[in-house]
């Protein structure tokens, strides 16, 4: 029995399986991702999805889906399901579905008359390689198999229509064919472990509806191409195995390097597996550099959610040496002590006041793991030194004010976390001083003087010690009310916005705080109170007129939700950590509640990872990307923390 199952009566469900997406990733940047039945609901949901560097630094849907045909006795049932205009569903494959599961990849199994066939699929970690398994388990005839493939060829956040620059033409090549339907492109090769008959005829499909798209406010309708398909004769026993490429491949291996690839995998066995296997699709190579992508299907490098990941997604895995890529990575592209918020290169936006402050945060995770204290500041000290120096002398937006806590302002620009925007103004823009950053600033600066007293950095610390140690009582000054008992989240113009949001946590968890543990344990207990749920912690207190409790309706609906109510799961890592500092052994039962409430995550809408975020209100439903790395990371830094605090107990 697998860990994560679906038989067919939850598959009768087609809403069921329309709400479950699922995800295959490799480091080289491809990626498939579609619902688990393989009907596409969103425009960035695609079989094979690649990056085409000698075009832009976008990922690339090359093949929307594929639709299976089984015939037996002369009789054909097609297996594929798409969604046209208006809503209308055709073929109807869904209705043959049997069962589902992912350990450790991705199977379906179709009944259809006396005919029972498995597919499995999984990605090249190697290659920018779609490998996809059919074996025929039962059969009383003889059995043909017809595979038709459905491309776009464009970016992965656009449509296409039918137009006349497409190439129609085809190459034959080993065991299949070559597609290259515009000239920029690199040509794309679906081939076959055994020989097979293409047949072509080349046609387009009009209006495949992508309804959630349509839901959001976005346009949804799309003309995909089908340049002809693939005829295979399958017998009982036998498994085919198909690839999807944009490299030269050898076909006489395919089943047995499909089985290689399987058995490299971590099984998805129980939660924490998933969380572990999930890991492994966010980490990113091109060439030297190694990136964290934020999330699927849409999402790219995001600075934040990058320094913010490297933890739970590599250092507890032992993933020293990734991580230490990425922060090369990530140095390059740093300037006057900013890092960038989103985008790369020439279209790299600096807009973040924290995004630095969570590089130093990162780094004093892996010290915490490796030990590497010399390592670290001999190879990023400059790097640290200049983020302050930078944020003393004021750079975009950001500057130390005479207390010595930090002061942001950038007009009509969102510097936190909380930066979701309408019509270019940000729905919170928190000018000022904001808890968080400023919690971040302390514990960041705490670091950097830890390690300049160890490595005999007299100048550093002739310049930052004072101000560190009056920044405690200047924090609680701002922030801490005794009679309301929580620190408020901004001050900005002699007003503080008390406004009950979870961005105080970081005041209380972070390894340098600027509180003492009865504060925080106050904290934790408003935190309790109006913010926890079993999906994660609220953005907004239910108790506030601006609260939204579910995720959903239009981009503009949706904006205003995100940070006003709506549900993060990675703050709960945060809750976790100020809980056990303060509790010690004695907090684990109410740690390990918290983590098993996360489990149904891998469950729901991304299946076998955690999605972007969950509504407010019960039954606290997920929406926006179906994995988000930040998540995954956190969630499983959780499960770190909590097994270091079983050690102690055991020690007692």
């Amino acid at each position: 029995m697998a860990y994560i199952e679906f038989d067919k009566t939850k598959l009768i469900n087609l809403e069921f399986m329309l709400d479950r997406e699922i995800v295959r990733a490799n480091r080289g940047g491809a990626f498939a991702c579609q619902t688990i039945i393989g009907c596409n609901t969103h425009r960035q949901h695609g079989l094979f999805v690649a990056p085409q560097n000698q075009l832009d630094n976008h990922k690339h849907l090359l093949l929307s889906t594929i639709q299976e045909t089984v015939t037996e006795n002369n009789h054909d049932f097609n297996l594929g399901i798409q969604r046209y205009k208006d809503g209308n569903y055709y073929p109807k494959g869904h209705k043959y579905v049997r069962y589902f599961s992912t350990d450790p990849h991705p199977l379906l199994v179709y009944r259809v008359g006396g005919v029972m066939l498995q597919k499995e699929m999984i990605m090249n970690s190697k290659a920018q390689q779609l490998l996809v398994k059919y074996t025929l388990i039962e059969a009383n005839s003889d059995v043909k198999l017809q595979i038709k493939p459905f491309l776009a060829f464009r970016n992965k956040h656009h449509l296409t229509k039918k137009n006349e620059y497409v190439n129609t033409n085809f190459k034959n090549i080993e065991n299949g064919a070559q597609f290259q339907m515009y000239q920029v492109y690199t040509p794309l090769k679906i081939q076959f472990s055994k020989e097979t008959q293409y047949i072509h005829n080349p046609d387009w499909y009009f209006d495949v509806e992508y309804y959630k798209d349509i839901q959001h406010g976005f346009d949804g309708l799309e003309d995909l191409f089908v340049p002809g398909s693939f005829h295979l004769e399958i017998e009982k026993g036998e498994s085919i195995v198909m690839s999807v490429s944009i490299e030269d491949i050898n076909t006489s291996n395919l089943v047995e390097q499909f089985d290689l690839e399987v058995n490299s995998r971590i099984p998805r066995t129980s939660f924490i597996n998933n969380l572990r296997n999930s890991s492994q699709q966010f980490i990113q190579k091109n060439g030297d550099d190694v990136e964290i992508l934020a999330g699927y299907p849409w999402f790219n490098r995001l600075g934040r959610d990058t320094f913010m990941s490297i933890p739970g997604l590599l250092l507890v895995n032992g993933e020293y040496k990734t991580a230490w890529q990425i922060f090369h990575t990530m140095l390059k592209e740093m300037k006057n002590g900013l890092f960038p918020a989103i985008g790369k290169n020439q279209n790299a936006n600096y807009d973040s006041a924290d995004t630095s402050l969570w590089f130093i945060w990162a780094l004093q995770q892996y010290v915490l793991f490796t030990k590497e204290n010399d390592d670290v500041w001999e190879n990023y000290g400059e790097a640290i030194k200049s983020i302050f120096a930078n944020y003393k002398k004021g750079i975009n937006g950001i500057k130390v004010d005479e207390n010595g806590l930090v002061f942001t302002y950038l007009h009509n620009k969102a510097l936190s976390w909380m930066s979701s925007s309408i019509n270019g103004a940000p729905v919170n823009p928190r000018y000022g001083y904001a808890v968080e950053i400023n919690a971040l600033w302390f514990n960041a600066l705490g670091f950097a003087l830890d390690m300049a007293y160890e490595f005999g950095d007299k100048d550093f610390i002739s310049e930052w010690n004072s101000t560190f140690v009056n920044l405690r009582a200047e924090f609680k000054k701002i922030f801490w009310n005794k009679e309301k008992g929580y620190l408020c989240d901004t001050f900005f113009q002699g007003e503080k916005d008390w406004r009950v949001r979870p961005n105080m946590l970081l005041a209380a968890s972070l390894p340098h705080s600027p509180l003492s543990s009865k504060i925080r344990h106050l904290i934790l207990e408003k935190t309790k109170c109006e913010l926890l749920t079993p999906r994660g912690i609220r953005t907004l207190t239910p108790n506030d007129k601006e609260y939204r409790g579910f995720y959903t309706g239009n981009a503009l609906e949706r904006e205003k939700a995100y940070h006003n109510g709506s549900v993060f799961p990675w703050l709960s890592a945060h809750y976790v950590e100020a809980y056990l500092n303060i509790h010690g052994v004695s907090g684990l039962s109410v740690a390990k509640k918290i983590y098993k409430d996360m489990e149904v995550l891998v469950k729901e809408q991304g299946i076998g990872t955690i999605s972007e975020v969950f509504d407010g209100d019960p039954p606290h439903s997920s929406g926006g990307a179906m994995s988000y790395a930040v998540n995954v990371a956190e969630i499983q830094r959780m499960y770190f923390l909590i097994q270091k605090f079983e050690e102690k107990s055991k020690e007692l």
